[in-house]
Parts: structure tokens; C-alpha cells; sequence
């Protein structure tokens, strides 16, 4: 190409301004040309002379109009169409063609188009340069202005150069995607006028630009998680990519990359490789650390990893010889526990305390608080109330250290607080009348047996009056009259998947207002109960049978099962002070514990509960009376006296004739009060006793 001077100039300017302002901006250089000499004009084809080592070679050619001629040194055409316009060319095929196409990996800027051209008196003199990125299967697009061209120089004339660098489509065109150009000419008037590229000193034909290599920055999620930011990206060889965050699902955090990295956002600098990556992901997982306090240990596995939602697994607390067991210091008043659904760490530590002697060496004997004759329980804002948030007063009481409060006689999800004459309770969201079972323990761990008191909790949801202008609390009755009775649901019959009845709706609802939800919309959803017993009762019905430590939490609702919902349900029980009512006559020797069980047995029995021949034989022995001696499934009114001196609890029920499995061991140690039986050496000598 001819060495005009003004445009060396120019490109110096250019490189030093960019040095100057701090950019980095490689100047543009030639990629592409045609130095013709040498030719005949008349090659079908003609090769460029200088090709741009990671371009596909250029190849310069004509269109169906026109054909090659004869020319030194010029690529020269003629057969043009005479006179015409752009459109004529265009439609006839009257145009010089060549192609510019990156290798593998690399991509293409260019920059601008510096030509010759000689013509012959009779030629083309108007001219238009058009390009293409489909191979001109759509109508090409004008790259620079029309240009005119009537002069006869015998070695041609150097064009106004075309600016590119202005035009995206051409700026950075990966491998894959060819740029075709034409030049289009017309005007010639007559067939054997020419139109050439060539006949000046050096290059005719020069396309300037930059061709670079470049990566591919693949960015992947792996399992329940996501990319955020640009994926893939094309990032030049040396350069840097822009960062990607591997963002996580809720209750799952990133690990890390594939190929190791564990930065996140990640920024990929100086890339001179292709890169491929997965982000991987993990659910959370939390520590369950238990300590035991001076004077015990702990059995099970501690610390424990947990996955998020999951179960840990049972660690027991185990008082050293002369000791027992008192609680756990977040409440939990169970040696053995097991944590459900773990969404956060736990590290509680289990207290111990020294046996007492009772006075005959017998070992330990702890002392419970002491009740006098004012002992008393009130609720500090009556009643009747409006709010679930209430105080309960105490009085008449000495040496309480700690009181449990709970809506259910088996205090079920209720922990140990600390005792005080005023201490805040709240109460299950739903409403009516509801029973209060409250207990006291002192410092040595003497526990008392249970103590009841009565309230009403008015619904705490107002419905909106349909007039406009009423008050929200006008109309509405929230008093409650005097001797009202208030129906509560009682259950009688195990359910099981696929039954269907108002007693499963019932069972809906129960779910749904102590947050067992069965669905969040929809059928089962809280105010729109079924009576059909599906997957979704099951499944909400089990998340109760674990909160609840009811075994096994299978979603079957058996007896166990329907008497802590009866009960927690608020069936009404004897409203007395004492724990064990006058009324009742007893076996000499029982004790309150085993005399509050009773109790219950008595009162759900009241209230629709149907009596299994192991409830039946331990009325019989606790009341020392014949109550269902007419029953086939019954005993006699007692359970046999023995003679038996082994330490085996097994072996002694099958001495005395009665069944010994776990399920019916598990059922009198309830009955004797042994809490969350497990079949431990303790706990089955324990029994024994209290058997015997």
C-alpha cells in the first residue's frame, strides 16, 4: 500500500495518546492484503499476499456478472452491466468478493479498508463496499460512503480509506463466524470497460485490524445452587474475566470450585487457558456438642454433625455412683434426649446432684417441695381471658426451686423454669376452655405430683362485621354464660392412610392450630380440613409423634397417640387440688406418681377413651376392687403375688404369667412413671420394684 505520509502521522498520535492516558489499546496492523503484481488480470481467483497467520486464507474472486480481463499486474474485470445503479450491480452480481474468517480460539477486529483502483475509459465509476456475516443470505450491509471514480490513470488511484473500527458487528468476531465482504461497481458504458484492483507500488487491497486469541471462561452450578454474572465469557489471551458469585439455595453453602479454588465471587486474571468449572454445593450442617457437669457422663456420641433438618442421634446423661441425674441447663428434663429437625448448634451441658439418705441408708431420696394448707394457684387476669400471654400466681409453697407448666398431664414439649410466686405462661393458640398442669421441683430434684387449674381462652381472631358501620367489637358477645358448656372434640377410634371421617378432620385441625401444618394451601390447610386421611396428614401427624417423643413415629394414630391429643386437646379432667382424689379408695403402698396415672386413666376414660385389658388389670390392682372382672380380656382383680427373688424383669413377668416384650415393659413403665423407657439396666431394676 502506498506510504502516505498524513496516516503514519496519524497512528503515532493515536499509540502515543493511549500510552499516555494509561490504556493498553494494540495498534491496528495489517492482517489481510493483495500486492497484484506479477498477475495477468484475467485469474479466476487470486490469493492474498499477505494473511494474518491465525486467519483462514483470503480469497479474492468475482461475482456471476462479470468475468476476469486481461491487466498487468491488477486483479481486472470487465462485462459490467452498462449504465445502472447499486441495485443493478447488486442484482446482476457485478462485485470483487473475499472472505475473512478467524482460526480456533482466536477472533478478529478490524479496523479499516485502503484500496486501489484503476479503471478503463469505458468502466464502472461509482463503486460501494458492503459486508456480510451470513454469507450474503440476507441483503449485505454499506461499509463507508458510495464512491465516484472517473478517472483513466494508467496504474489506478488510491480510494479514500474506510473507517471500520466503528462498526461493531466486525469488532472482535470469534472463530466460527466469516466476514464477507464485496465491492460492488457500476456505470461502465459498454461490456468491455474494466475495473481493477491493483497496478500502484506495494499493496492494493488492505484490510487493517488486530486478531487475538482468546479463551472461553465457562462458569456451571452444580446441585442446588446457581451462577450469578456472565457465563461463558470470551476473555483475550493475558486478560482478565469478570467475576461470577456461585450463589447457594437456601440451607446450602458453597464449597467450591472443581478445580479446587474456594474463592467465590471468583475473578479469573491473566487467562491463558480455556476454563471449565462446577461450583459445588453442600447443605449446612450443625454441631450438637452435650457436656455433662461434675459427676456424670455422657453416653452417645458427642460432638455430632448434622445436616440441616436431619435427626441427631440419642446421648444419655449418666449420673456417677451417688449421684442422679437433675436436667439439662436448656431444660430438658430427660436423661436420654435425641435433637429433631436441627436448624441451629446446641451444646447443652447436664447437671448432676448428690443423693440424699433417707434417713435409713435405703440411698436416695429426694425431697420435693413442701405444699401447705394456703397453698393456692390464681391467674393474675382472671379466668377468663383474651390474651395467650398470661401470669400465673403461686402461694402457699416452700423450697421450689423449678416449675414445669403444660397443657398436657404427660407435660408434653414442656421444660423446667424457674420457680417464682409470678411466673408468665403461654398458652396453645386454640380456644376454649383449657387445663393447666403444673408441677414443682426443688433443689435436690423432689419433684411433686401435678396440680390443675382451669381457664378460658376467648378466640383471639375477630371477625370482620359485614356493615360498614359497625365497630369491629360491636354485636359481638365475649361474654362467656354462666354454666356454658364447651364441646371438645373427643377421639375414639385409631386412623390410619386412606380413612375418611369427620374425627380425620378434626385431626386436621388439631395438626394445623399447634403448627403440625398439614398443607400450607389448598386441601388440609389451615380452614380448609378434609376428612380423607392422605400423605399429607401422615406426614404432618409424624412430625407431632416426634415433638411429642411418641414411639414409633410412624404417622399411625394408635392409642398412645390419640390420648396425648385427647389430652393435650383440653378433655376436661377432675378439677382438685391434690393429686390424688378422696374418693378413691387405694392399694397401700402405691405411690403418687403411680396414683396420678390413675387418675388420668380414670378421666380420658370419661371422656371416650375405651379401656384395653392392660388398662383394666391396673385399675384392678391399683383400686384393689373387681371393676371389670366380667371381662373375657381382664385378669383377676389383681396382679399376682410372687415369691420371685431374681434381678430379672423379663423373668419375673413371665413368672407371674404376663407378657414380657418390650411394647408391655415399655406400658407399666409409663404407668409407674419411669419417663422415656429404654430398657436400661436402671430402668428395668426400677421396674422390678415397683412390680414387686
Amino acid at each position: 500500500m502506498k506510504k502516505i505520509l498524513k496516516f503514519s502521522y496519524i497512528i503515532i498520535i493515536i499509540i502515543l495518546a493511549n500510552m499516555l492516558s494509561g490504556v493498553s489499546l494494540a495498534a491496528p496492523v495489517t492482517v489481510v492484503a493483495f500486492e497484484p503484481n506479477g498477475l495477468t488480470g484475467s485469474e479466476v481467483t487470486f490469493n492474498a499476499t499477505t494473511n494474518e497467520a491465525n486467519l483462514n486464507i483470503a480469497i479474492l474472486s468475482r461475482g456471476p456478472g462479470i468475468t476476469p480481463a486481461s491487466l498487468a499486474n491488477a486483479f481486472s474485470s470487465d462485462t459490467f452491466s452498462s449504465g445502472g445503479t447499486k441495485a443493478t450491480a447488486i442484482s446482476n452480481g457485478d462485485y470483487l468478493q473475499l472472505a475473512i474468517g478467524a482460526k480456533a480460539n482466536h477472533r478478529v477486529s478490524l479496523s479499516s479498508i485502503d484500496f486501489n483502483v484503476r479503471r478503463s475509459s469505458t468502466g464502472p465509476n461509482a463503486y460501494q463496499w458492503q459486508y456480510s456475516l451470513d454469507g450474503f443470505a440476507t441483503a449485505g450491509i454499506d461499509v463507508g460512503a458510495q464512491g465516484s471514480y472517473s478517472g483513466t490513470e494508467n496504474n489506478g488511484l488510491a480510494m479514500p480509506k474506510i473507517d471500520l473500527s466503528g462498526v461493531a458487528n466486525l469488532q472482535n468476531v470469534i472463530a466460527g463466524t466469516t466476514i464477507t465482504f464485496r465491492l460492488y461497481a457500476w456505470g461502465a458504458t459498454t461490456g468491455v470497460g474494466t475495473f481493477a484492483i491493483g497496478r500502484l507500488a506495494g499493496d492494493d487491497l488492505v484490510f487493517e485490524g488486530n486478531v487475538n486469541l482468546y479463551h472461553t471462561l465457562t462458569y456451571t452450578a452444580g446441585v442446588h445452587g446457581s451462577i450469578v454474572g456472565v457465563t461463558p465469557q470470551i476473555v483475550d489471551d493475558g486478560s482478565d474475566g469478570t467475576a461470577v458469585n456461585a450463589d447457594p439455595e437456601a440451607h446450602y453453602h458453597f464449597v467450591n470450585w472443581s478445580d479446587t479454588l474456594t474463592a467465590n465471587p471468583r475473578t479469573d486474571i491473566n487467562v491463558t487457558n480455556n476454563i471449565s468449572v462446577i461450583a459445588n454445593f453442600a447443605i449446612d450442617t450443625f454441631t450438637l456438642t452435650y457436656t455433662a457437669g461434675v459427676h456424670g457422663s455422657i453416653v452417645g456420641v458427642t460432638p455430632q454433625t448434622v445436616n440441616y433438618g436431619a435427626d441427631g442421634t440419642t446421648v444419655t446423661a449418666t449420673p456417677d455412683p451417688g449421684y442422679h441425674f437433675v436436667s439439662w441447663d436448656d431444660g430438658i428434663l430427660t436423661a436420654a434426649r435425641t435433637e429433631t429437625n436441627v436448624t441451629t448448634d446446641h451444646s447443652p451441658t447436664a447437671n448432676f446432684a448428690i443423693d440424699t439418705s433417707g434417713g435409713g441408708g435405703g440411698g436416695y431420696i429426694p425431697t420435693p417441695p413442701q405444699i401447705d394448707s394456703s397453698f393456692a394457684i390464681t391467674i393474675k387476669e382472671g379466668e377468663i381471658v383474651s390474651n395467650r400471654n398470661i401470669i400465673i400466681v403461686f402461694s402457699g409453697i416452700t423450697n421450689a426451686r423449678q416449675v414445669a407448666i403444660s397443657e398436657s398431664s404427660f407435660f408434653t414439649g414442656s421444660s423446667w423454669v424457674n420457680y417464682g410466686s409470678e411466673v408468665g405462661h403461654t398458652l396453645s393458640e386454640q380456644a376454649g376452655e383449657k387445663i393447666l398442669y403444673i408441677k414443682f421441683r426443688s433443689s435436690t430434684g423432689g419433684e411433686t405430683g401435678y396440680y390443675t387449674k382451669k381457664l378460658f381462652l376467648l378466640s383471639s381472631q375477630i371477625q370482620s362485621p359485614i356493615d360498614e358501620g359497625i365497630s369491629e367489637t360491636e354485636g359481638i358477645d365475649t361474654e362467656i354464660p354462666s354454666g356454658a358448656q364447651i364441646k371438645l372434640f373427643v377421639f375414639t377410634r385409631d386412623l390410619s392412610i386412606g380413612m375418611v371421617g369427620p374425627d380425620v378432620k378434626e385431626l386436621q385441625k388439631f395438626l394445623n392450630t399447634n403448627g403440625f401444618i398439614v398443607a400450607e394451601t389448598g386441601a388440609g390447610s389451615p380452614g380448609e380440613e378434609t376428612s380423607k386421611f392422605g400423605a399429607a396428614t401422615r406426614a404432618a401427624l409424624i412430625k407431632f409423634q416426634k415433638a411429642n417423643k411418641i414411639s414409633p413415629a410412624v404417622g399411625y394414630f394408635g392409642s398412645l397417640t390419640r390420648n396425648v391429643v385427647n389430652i393435650k386437646n383440653g378433655i376436661p379432667t377432675t378439677d382438685v387440688k391434690t393429686v390424688v382424689p378422696m374418693s378413691l379408695s387405694w392399694r397401700s403402698g402405691l405411690s403418687d406418681i403411680q396414683k396420678t396415672g390413675v387418675v388420668d386413666l380414670l378421666n380420658r376414660a370419661q371422656n371416650g377413651y375405651t379401656l384395653n385389658s392392660f388398662d383394666k388389670v391396673n385399675l384392678n390392682y391399683a383400686l384393689g376392687t373387681s371393676w371389670y372382672q366380667n371381662d373375657s380380656q381382664a385378669l383377676d382383680n389383681t396382679i399376682p403375688e410372687s415369691t420371685y427373688s431374681g434381678g430379672s424383669v423379663v423373668d419375673y413377668l413371665i413368672f407371674i404369667g404376663q407378657d414380657s416384650s418390650f411394647t408391655n415393659r415399655a406400658k407399666l413403665a409409663a404407668f409407674y412413671g419411669i419417663i422415656d423407657y429404654a430398657g436400661t439396666v436402671e430402668q428395668n431394676l426400677q421396674l422390678l420394684d415397683f412390680l414387686k
